[in-house]
């Protein structure tokens, strides 16, 4: 017989302090290697803090509550830049602020504009960035002078998608940046400062597709790191002669690599490797090609759990810090000393306001989908609460996306409270190669809700979920999973919990910022096209409001950048129209996620009171006795 668990109150559950607003942080350590800089909701939002020792009390810098998307240490350690929006708008600013502390300089100046930070001068006298304040559809590179607050044009583009410096050689004469016009396809350039010409590195051709991410620039070799999928299905770790172009893979596995850090010269190298959504981290000596292993908690290479998309390396080589999560330990940052090859977790964001037995490990669910496809998802049951379970269905947001082994506070508190969570990786998914990622193209509603589907029939017909009791709930991408769920199967789904979810192809399309024009075009089409725009009305959920049934709750930022307000506005007018029972929760300072720890508090209260209202055992007492009577 199962031991019963204790069941705490959402309040316990946000006691747990959050790295960000998704799993890459944003974090950064100092060029000594002795403090860490890092944006956590501590204090209520997301703000700026910095740690000084391990496991010590941080040190809050910012107080403006709203989300900061990247940050960094200036190389002589005296400031940090960091850019952030205004609630939720997406529009990031850059801001300057001694490391210390004080007051936080502006120094962008377009408030209508996005800018994303580049690299620090070599002698952190500048800054270099990039902007679409020229015009919104792409981003012209800039250089900041601190002494003089002046902002240069270093050159302009004209083709749509998004630009990001990546890097600058040792003489600074030469700046490496990205093109993003999708997220198949990125190109690696150059920018030559002193004549002004640029370059495409890699791929040789701009017709080639492929990704490229995590550039690292060793000064030594005069050769360039990266991961890519070049030629291949699954991203793998590659080098790029600087002078002859020749590129080549330096490792090429069957699984995706997530994220890589390199040595500034070269001596080492460290990577993370998707594995069904756990983690297989690596570090490896070079040129010896030796692998040393780290105290991690692990079984064999893989690590219980996932280590973040992103690291932070020492002026000196010395340390890393990178996150690590897993599904019953919240996202921590961790420091390696690799002189001493010791692993120090510093931020202690998790609660003791919950018994970590008391929490659930998820089990990998593998089943077949409509066309005899291989899907998996994780499976989430809890401890109180009897077979066959009620249940939500959880499907990710994206498309372009996977949900991990990492900590989830919303599913923890639902399976807490008795439901299970079953969340599938649907073609559309990272983490399984290119060819399955690409499914989702111009495919929205179709393979990706047939995997749902067949993965939520798999486990009614296996008696391990309640047919009678079948919720889903999802955000953004998973939002409009939801909406098209419940218009194509109304005698599944029993209530559904719609986050700022897409109700319209046509009207996202039409919304949706210029930059992200070509990736719009390649995932659902092009509105403008006939044959495109007529399968966009068909795949769209307004389209089939009519065949929704079941009870909705809607959640939507009101400055949402990505899914605009519109696009929840169409469904609960529709629904209200036809008497549907629909209930709609609006963040007028909010955006495509919530900075506000008591939003999200409140999304949990009001979506387990939801559930239990229409379908969970509040709704089964209640029916049994009107039976009764």
């Amino acid at each position: 017989m199962r031991k019963k668990t204790a069941v705490y109150p959402a309040k316990n559950f946000m006691s747990n302090r959050r790295l960000g607003i998704w799993s890459s942080g944003p974090f950064d350590i100092s060029p000594d290697g002795k403090e860490i800089i890092f944006v956590c909701d501590m204090a209520g939002s997301m703000d700026l803090w910095k740690l000084g020792s391990p496991r010590g009390w941080p040190r809050q810098l910012t107080f403006n509550g709203d989300m900061i998307y990247e940050l960094s240490f200036s190389p002589d350690g005296r400031w940090i830049t960091f850019a952030k929006d205004n609630h939720g708008d997406e529009n990031y600013q850059i801001y300057i602020v001694g490391s210390s502390g004080g007051e936080a300089f502006k120094i962008s100046q377009a408030d209508s504009a996005r800018h994303y930070l580049g690299s620090w001068s070599k002698d952190s006298r500048g800054i270099y960035f990039t902007s679409n304040a020229r015009d919104p559809k792409t981003f012209d590179l800039y250089y900041y002078d601190c002494q003089y607050q002046h902002a240069q044009v270093l050159t302009t583009h004209e083709q749509t998608g998004t630009y990001q410096i990546v890097g600058i050689n040792a003489k600074e004469d030469t700046l490496f940046y990205t093109f993003s016009p999708t997220n198949s396809r990125q190109e690696l350039w150059e920018l030559n400062l002193r004549t002004g010409k640029k370059r495409l590195l890699f791929p040789a051709s701009e017709s080639i597709e492929a990704v490229v991410r995590n550039v690292c620039w060793i000064e030594k070799t005069k050769t360039i790191w990266l991961l890519s999928d070049y030629q291949r299905d699954c991203v793998g770790i590659g080098k790029l002669d600087y002078k002859t172009g020749r590129f080549e893979y330096f490792h090429a596995p069957n699984r995706e690599v997530d994220a890589m850090a390199l040595a500034s010269d070269g001596s080492w190298i460290t990577w993370a490797q998707n594995v069904d959504g756990y983690t297989r981290y690596d570090f490896m000596r070079l040129p010896s090609k030796q692998r040393v292993q780290f105290p991690w908690p692990r079984k064999g290479s893989i690590v219980p759990g996932v280590v973040g998309t992103s690291y932070a390396v020492s002026k000196n080589d010395r340390f890393i810090t990178l996150l690590w999560s897993s599904p019953t330990r919240v996202s921590e940052i961790y420091r390696l000393d690799l002189k001493n090859k010791k692993l120090e977790q510093w931020t202690q964001c998790q609660s003791s306001n919950i018994a970590p037995g008391d929490l659930v490990h998820p089990k990998l669910y593998k089943y077949q989908s409509f066309d005899q496809r291989p899907v998996s998802g994780f499976l989430y049951l809890p401890k109180n609460g009897p077979k066959p379970y009620q249940t939500i269905v959880w499907p990710h947001g994206g498309p372009e996306s996977q949900f991990r082994a990492s900590f989830n506070s919303r599913v923890q508190f639902y399976v807490n409270h008795g439901w299970a969570v079953f969340a599938p990786n649907f073609r559309g998914s990272t983490g399984y190669g290119k060819e399955f990622r690409k499914l989702i193209y111009k495919d929205w509603g179709g393979g990706h809700y047939q995997d749902v589907l067949a993965g939520t029939k798999s486990l009614i017909t296996g008696g391990i979920i309640d047919a009678e009791r079948v919720a889903i709930a999802g955000g953004s991408f998973g939002g409009y999973s939801v909406l098209w769920a419940i218009t194509q199967n109304p005698e599944l789904w029993r209530a559904a919990v719609d986050i700022f979810g897409i109700s319209n192809l046509v009207t996202l399309a039409k919304n949706d910022p210029p930059e992200w024009e070509p990736w719009i075009r390649a995932m659902v089409g092009d509105w403008r096209v006939k044959a495109d725009e007529e399968a966009m009305i068909e795949r769209s959920p307004i389209t089939h409001v009519d065949r929704i049934a079941c009870p909705l709750l809607v959640f939507q930022g009101a400055k949402d950048f990505r899914v605009r307000k519109e696009e929840s506005d169409q469904i609960v007018e529709a629904l209200k129209a036809r008497k549907v029972p629909v209930e709609y929760i609006l963040y007028p300072d909010e955006g495509h996620g919530w900075a506000k720890t008591e939003h999200l508090l409140e999304e949990l209260e009001k979506t387990l009171s939801f559930l239990e209202t229409h379908i969970g055992r509040r709704a089964q007492k209640k029916l049994a006795e009107t039976v009764s009577l």
